[in-house]
């Protein structure tokens, strides 16, 4: 049995990462455009049309861009709470099949079990997510964009075989950068992103014996680097003494390799 993700694009262009099993196909937003999407997928070789489900975390145009076309194209449910659902629907257009999950409370789709997680992020609903294979019990955490990590984060996703979680900004770079300082201030506050640094720090506090993989996601165009963002992460998890083998990178314009965990 095999659980795999890739992520197909991740920053403030679009999210999308793609979770797949022998029986389930879910997409974990969708804020590239449906092109681009189904690009990924040919290169995959993945049929969009064996879609399980696409589900959202929050209503921000770089999670939701492609997602009404994908759905409407393709006969693919969109799963969101209904916080969320209040703030989309018209972004999102005509949608048939629309789906609602409750935060903190499981959805059961053939061999996977989704939990949406509450997090602090600048939003009506929004959420994280936590996927178990039921017959496996490999789980993967997904986290793109957080301001701090909450309780209920820790809790759920501690231990996780594969992490994704935001490494948005290098502090140096964003205070001495061209942003407006009311937007540098909300990047840096509560409802904003996580530096490198605090994921670093996050990692620490999540990793288990069981944590595999963790991919550094929703790296910032503007005040960061992938490079940078490896570089930072691998020296604070490397002073515990957890070696940088563990983290990959994901990209505002391609994708990451296939992640294959097997149990």
């Amino acid at each position: 049995m095999v659980l795999s993700l890739c992520s197909l694009a991740s920053g403030s262009t679009g999210n999308a990462t793609l979770l797949k099993t022998d029986d389930t196909c879910l997409l974990f937003d969708a804020g590239q455009s449906m092109k681009y999407i189904i690009s990924c997928f040919d290169e995959l070789g993945f049929d969009p049309e064996a879609l399980d489900g696409i589900f959202i975390s929050h209503e921000h145009s770089d999670h939701i861009r492609g997602a009404g076309a994908l759905s409407r194209k393709f006969g693919i449910p969109i799963w969101c709470n209904n916080g969320t659902w209040l703030a989309a629907k018209t972004k999102l257009g005509n949608i048939e099949y629309h789906k609602e999950f409750k935060t903190e409370q499981l959805v059961i789709l053939n061999d996977l079990e989704i939990l949406p997680i509450p997090i602090s992020h600048d939003a009506a609903e929004p959420v994280c997510f936590r996927i178990r294979q039921l017959n496996t019990s490999l789980q993967a955490g997904i986290i793109t964009d957080i301001g701090i990590l909450t309780p209920p984060v820790k809790h759920y996703l501690y231990n996780s075989n594969i992490l994704m979680l935001e490494s948005n900004y290098d502090l140096d770079m964003l205070v001495n950068g061209t942003y407006p300082e009311n937007v540098k201030l909300f990047i840096l506050g509560e409802l904003g992103h996580l530096s490198n640094n605090e994921a670093g720090e996050s990692i620490i506090e999540l990793m288990g014996k069981n944590t595999e993989h963790v991919l550094l996601s929703h790296i910032s165009q503007d005040n960061n680097t992938p490079e940078l963002a490896f570089k930072t992460v691998a020296k604070i998890i490397n002073r515990l003494g957890i070696s940088e083998t563990i983290l990959g990178l994901t990209y505002h314009n391609r994708m990451s390799r296939v992640f294959d965990l097997s149990k």
